[in-house]
């Protein structure tokens, strides 16, 4: 989840983009495998995996949208 925050955060800044874009998918990775572990009954916190899921997914979404839009605004602008 904390992985999910930081990419979100980084989103936001200046340079956030290309930051994000490795953040992003490190939280959707741990999130997807803590939510495994739960699932095999060897953790408990499946609401904090979820979240960490889910803004792994919006992060990683966001940046590249924020990226393209970069790239598509230096080649027309």
């Amino acid at each position: 989840m904390v992985m999910g925050i930081v990419g979100l955060a980084f989103m936001l800044t200046c340079y956030g983009g290309i930051l994000s874009i490795i953040a992003s998918p490190v939280a959707l990775g741990l999130g997807l495998s803590a939510k495994a572990a739960i699932a095999r009954g060897e953790q408990g916190g499946y609401s904090q995996a979820h979240a960490g899921v889910v803004m792994g997914i919006i992060g990683l979404v966001g940046s590249a949208l924020l990226l393209v839009l970069l790239v598509f605004g230096r080649f027309i602008g």
